[in-house]
Parts: C-alpha cells; structure tokens; sequence
C-alpha cells in the first residue's frame, strides 16, 4: 500500500543539490529584499519625521509601507519567479527520473533552464498548468466518495485533508477544467 521510497526520495534530491543550494540562495534573497525593504521604510519614515518632537512616531508606518512595496513586487514578479526557482528544479527532476544524466555542480543550474526553456515556453503557462493541477487536487479533496471515506477514517487524517485542502487554493475542478466533477 506504501509505494514511497524515501531512501529514493532523498537520493533524487540529493543528485540535484546544485540546484537545491540555489532554490535556498533564492528565497534568501527573496528574504533579504523584504528585509531591506522594511529598514528602508523605516529610514525613510525616521528621516521625515526627524524635524518634530518625535522622530520615531511613523517607524512602523514605514516599515508596513516598505513591506508592502517589497510584497507587492514579488507579488508582480511570482510567475518569473516560480518559472525560475521550481520550473527548473522539476524539470531537473523530470530528467532524473527518465534516466538521463546530469551534470556536476553549477552547471546543472544551466542545464535545468536550457531544459525548461525547451519544455515551457513562458512563465505563465507553467504558473497556469500549476494553478491547475492544485485545482484538480483540491477537487479531488471536494469530491463526496473521499469525504465518504475520510468520514471512516479517525479525525486526525479528516484534519489532515481539511487543512491540505485550505492549504491548495481557492480553485474548484470545475472553475480550472470546466466541467462538471
């Protein structure tokens, strides 16, 4: 009934660990951003407000503003973002798994988008194809025989769905496929 292999699992990983140190070095930086974003904010805020009694009363304002500044770009840029940070590192293990080679060190990073480039033409199909595929399995969280049998199941794995499910997205079955489940 348990057809995962962990040791497998950890192995596939494992021979993509170029491009794991980069997924890591990007959301670093993804983070780094927000933070700079937030002091710089709350400079700003400082700076204006530093000819009145109380330099430090809109810190926080400043800090909300350059949060939302950084928040609202990545927002902007999360489809060329999800393309270059997961698109890669899925189609390197796409490869993996049909048994072809890949190379050593950084240049699998390259070998990763020359692949996704010749696969996905553009972020936004990737992004889209995505949003589907958590469409279809939030459906499948909807449909009533696996409420039926998660009803049979003890309440930890009823949780257990309910909280996947709220975790995949707003998107139906319906809405992504277009017909009726």
């Amino acid at each position: 009934m348990w057809d995962f292999k962990l040791l497998s699992a950890t192995h596939s990983i494992e021979r993509t660990m170029p491009f794991v140190v980069y997924r890591l070095l990007s959301y670093l930086a993804i983070s780094l951003a927000f933070l700079i974003a937030i002091l710089a904010g709350t400079g700003s805020a400082v700076g204006i407000e530093s000819l009145s009694k109380n330099p430090f009363a809109l810190a926080n304002l400043g800090a909300v503003a350059g949060f939302s500044l950084c928040g609202w770009i990545v927002w902007k840029l999360r489809k060329t973002l999800h393309y270059a940070i997961t698109g890669g590192h899925l189609a390197l293990l796409a490869e993996l798994s049909a048994g072809k080679p890949l190379p050593e060190g950084t240049a699998q990073i390259e070998h990763a988008k020359q692949v996704l480039s010749r696969k996905i033409r553009s972020p936004a199909s990737l992004f889209d194809l995505d949003r589907c595929i958590a469409g279809v399995l939030f459906s499948i969280t909807e449909n009533r025989a696996v409420r039926a049998l998660t009803a049979m199941q003890p309440a930890l794995l009823r949780r257990g769905l309910s909280k996947l499910a709220g975790q995949v997205g707003s998107y139906t079955g319906r809405e992504v496929l277009g017909v009726a489940l």
